[in-house]
């Protein structure tokens, strides 16, 4: 399936962390939103509107990461429209946050601008999609992901209302991370398997057991 989208190279993520930033155990994670695809027929539903008109549909994401605060992209227009917007989050490469990239997303949720002029246009949420984070502890750049956008609004809540186009990477690999991790955890887990052995020698029942 053609996006319409090239490769996305290094130079394309932007730089906004020096190396002298960062310190022991701490990475950055960048996030591109490339573009937005949605259906033309439900989005004038949405809308109001009898015919496509590119012009009429404003829509902006919002996007939710961890413990950061929540970001926005500008308003974009049309059915298509290019985002090509970068974040980047900073955080403490530990357990909690590899377990968190393991099993967790980041929530994209779509708004658009409704009503006629002045203070009759107002913005509401009509979609969200969640953007498995797991692909980056493969240890190499992704490739372009595409996740639909759900709707959350109304009769249309549940039905498939576009889809999202982007890409993620951590800053510097994160394979080193991840070992030192896991030898954590094996010498964590021999500590607790020694202290359960010698509360047994002791007559002493493991936790959990009555």
């Amino acid at each position: 399936l053609d996006h319409g989208l090239k490769p996305m190279e290094d130079d394309e993520f932007s730089v906004m962390t020096e190396e002298s930033d960062l310190q022991f155990m701490q990475n950055v994670m960048d996030l591109r939103v490339a573009k937005i695809q949605l259906q033309p027929n439900l989005i004038n539903e949405i809308l109001g509107m009898r015919d496509p008109l590119d012009s009429a549909v404003q829509t902006f994401i919002t996007l939710d990461f961890f413990n950061h605060d929540t970001k926005h992209t500008e308003m974009t227009t049309g059915y298509e429209p290019d985002v090509d917007t970068i974040f980047s989050f900073k955080n403490n490469v530990d357990s909690f946050y590899l377990k968190y990239l393991q099993s967790e997303h980041i929530l994209a949720e779509l708004f658009i601008v409704r009503g006629i002029g002045g203070a009759g246009k107002h913005s509401v949420k009509i979609a969200e999609a969640k953007l498995p984070l797991s692909p980056l502890l493969s240890g190499e750049d992704t490739q372009t992901q595409v996740m639909s956008w759900v709707g959350s609004f109304e009769k249309w809540s549940g039905q498939t209302l576009g889809s999202i186009l982007y890409k993620f990477r951590m800053r510097h690999k994160i394979d080193k991370a991840i070992e030192m991790q896991n030898r954590k955890d094996a010498v964590d887990n021999k500590r607790y398997d020694e202290e359960e052995q010698r509360k047994i020698q002791q007559g002493i029942k493991p936790a959990g057991q009555d």
